[in-house]
C-alpha cells in the first residue's frame, strides 16, 4: 500500500463509507431500530453494533488489499467501483476477477428529467452477467424504491432467459446519487458471437421513466471450466449423487441428483463448501438465486461463490448439513377460506395462525442470527393448480421469529383446501457429503 498517494486513499475511504449493509443485515437493523425508539439501552447496544460491522468489513477489505497487491492496483485505477467493492468483501472470487482485470468498465448513460442511470462496469461470463450502476440527480432520489423497479437485459433483439437480480438500499434522508448493482443469472450458456447488449430500466418517482441503455463488450470472455464427478452418496440410507461441477468467473455451479426412491424428503444442502489443498473454504451459497430447477424435481443446480482465476492443486466438495423431512410429513393442509389447518406433521412442531386473505402467520425458535425460519415455499390447491408465496416477512419476538407468508395462484383462484410444501426445516441427515474433484493434470 506503500504505492497509493493520499488522494487514492481518501477515495477508497469515501467508497467503503458508501457500502450499503447486506439485504438480511438490512432487514434487522430496520427491526431494532423500531425497538430503539422504545428502549434507549437497545439503541446505544444497536449503535456499537453498527460500528463493529463497519469496522469488520473494513477490516475485510484492507486484508484483502494487504495480500493482494494486484488487488490494490487493479482498485486504485478504476473509478466507481463502489457497488463491486460491497461484493469483494464477501466474495474472494470477485477480488481476483478485478486483480486480473476481468472486469470491463462501461461508462454509458442516459438521462431524463434530470435524472441519470449509468451503467458504470460489466463482468461477463457464460453463465451471466454483474453489472454495476448508479442513478444521480440534482433532486432528492428518495421517491425510487425497490417495488417499483424493472429490469431487463435484451441481447440480439431478445431478452435474455434469466433471473434477474439487483441491489438496492432503502433511504431515509435525502440522497443524490445511489450506485449498486444487477446480477443476471442466463438459464443456458450466453453466445457471445454477438457482443452488443442494451438494458431496459423501468423506473417510478412521480412518472415513469424508461431507459434502453445500449453497451458493447470487448473483452474476451473466458470458458466456463467442466469437470464430471457422476458419485453416488448414502447418507442416513439416502441416495445422493452428485455430477458435475462448473466453475465460471462469477459462480460454480453443482449439479446434483436425488434418488426418487428415498424415503426422506431432501429440502437443502447447508453450508456447502469447495475446499483446497490448504484448507481454504471458497463455500457459501451466492447471494440472490440459488440454483436453477428444485430438489423436489429430483434434479437441481446450486451456485456457489467461484474460484475460477485460482489453480488449486486439489478441490473437495463438502456439505456438511443436509435438511431433511419423511415423505408424507414435509407439507401441510391448509383451509384458508376456513381459517383451518387440516395436516400438520407432529414435526412440525410450531403454531400456525391465520391473518388477512390467504396468510399465514406461524412462529419458531431462532436457530441461529443468520438464518431466518422460511419454512414454507409454493403448493398446489385441492384442483391440482400451483399456488405461489406471493409474499414474505418477519419480526422478531422474545426470543422467536415471527414469520407471515401470502399465497396465491398462478393463474385464476386458489380453490381450498391447500397443501404447501415445507422448503426448509431444521431437521438433519446423520453424515455429510464429501466428493474430491478430478483436477487432472
Amino acid at each position: 500500500m506503500t504505492n497509493w498517494d493520499e488522494e487514492k486513499m481518501h477515495q477508497l475511504t469515501d467508497q467503503l463509507n458508501e457500502i450499503a449493509v447486506p439485504k438480511q443485515a438490512l432487514q434487522q437493523a430496520r427491526l431494532h431500530a423500531q425497538r430503539q425508539k422504545q428502549r434507549h439501552r437497545k439503541k446505544i447496544r444497536r449503535t456499537w453494533q453498527t460500528v463493529a460491522l463497519a469496522a469488520a468489513i473494513f477490516i475485510i477489505f484492507i486484508t484483502s488489499i494487504r495480500v493482494s497487491p494486484a488487488f490494490a492496483n487493479a482498485v486504485a485505477k478504476i473509478p466507481g467501483l463502489s457497488p463491486i467493492i460491497e461484493l469483494i468483501a464477501h466474495d474472494k472470487g470477485l477480488e481476483d476477477i478485478v486483480a486480473n482485470d476481468y472486469y470491463e468498465e462501461i461508462l454509458v448513460s442516459e438521462t431524463q428529467n434530470d435524472l441519470t442511470f449509468t451503467i458504470l462496469g460489466v463482468i461477463a461470463d457464460e453463465t451471466g452477467i454483474l453489472l454495476s450502476y448508479k442513478i444521480t440527480s440534482p433532486n432528492d432520489l428518495q421517491g425510487l424504491t425497490l417495488g417499483r423497479i424493472e429490469m431487463e437485459l435484451m441481447h440480439g433483439g431478445k431478452q435474455i432467459e434469466a433471473s434477474v437480480g439487483y441491489g438496492w438500499s432503502a433511504h431515509y434522508e435525502p440522497v443524490y446519487e445511489i450506485e449498486n448493482t444487477i446480477n443476471v443469472d442466463a438459464v443456458k450458456p450466453i453466445d457471445y458471437s454477438n457482443r452488443d447488449f442494451e438494458l431496459n430500466v423501468k423506473l417510478h418517482k412521480g412518472q415513469e421513466m424508461n431507459f434502453s441503455i445500449p453497451f458493447s463488450l470487448k473483452n474476451d470472455i473466458v470458458k466456463t471450466k467442466h469437470y464430471v464427478l457422476d458419485e453416488k452418496v448414502v447418507i442416513d440410507g439416502q441416495t445422493i449423487e452428485v455430477k458435475s461441477l462448473e466453475i465460471s468467473p462469477l459462480r460454480a455451479g453443482i449439479k446434483i441428483a436425488v434418488d426418487p426412491k428415498n424415503t426422506m424428503q431432501i429440502l437443502q444442502f447447508n453450508d456447502m463448501k469447495l475446499i483446497d489443498e490448504k484448507s481454504e473454504d471458497w463455500g457459501t451459497i451466492q447471494n440472490g438465486t440459488t440454483g436453477f430447477g428444485t430438489i423436489r424435481d429430483a434434479e437441481v443446480t446450486l451456485f456457489m461463490l467461484s474460484n475460477y482465476f485460482r489453480e488449486p492443486k486439489k478441490l473437495t466438495l463438502v456439505i456438511p448439513k443436509i435438511e431433511a423431512l419423511p415423505k408424507g410429513e414435509d407439507f401441510i393442509t391448509v383451509d384458508f377460506d376456513k381459517q383451518q389447518v387440516l395436516y400438520q406433521p407432529e414435526i412440525l412442531d410450531f403454531p400456525i395462525q391465520f391473518r388477512e386473505r390467504n396468510t399465514l402467520v406461524y412462529s419458531y425458535p431462532m436457530m441461529d442470527e443468520n438464518k431466518s425460519a422460511t419454512f414454507f415455499s409454493k403448493g398446489v390447491d385441492v384442483t391440482g393448480k400451483e399456488i405461489y408465496k406471493r409474499f414474505w416477512g418477519h419480526s422478531e419476538s422474545e426470543n422467536a421469529l415471527e414469520n407471515n407468508a401470502q399465497f396465491e395462484a398462478y393463474e385464476g383462484e386458489m380453490i381450498n383446501p391447500v397443501t404447501i410444501l415445507v422448503d426448509s426445516f431444521p431437521n438433519y441427515l446423520n453424515g455429510e457429503i464429501r466428493v474430491e474433484v478430478p483436477l487432472g493434470d
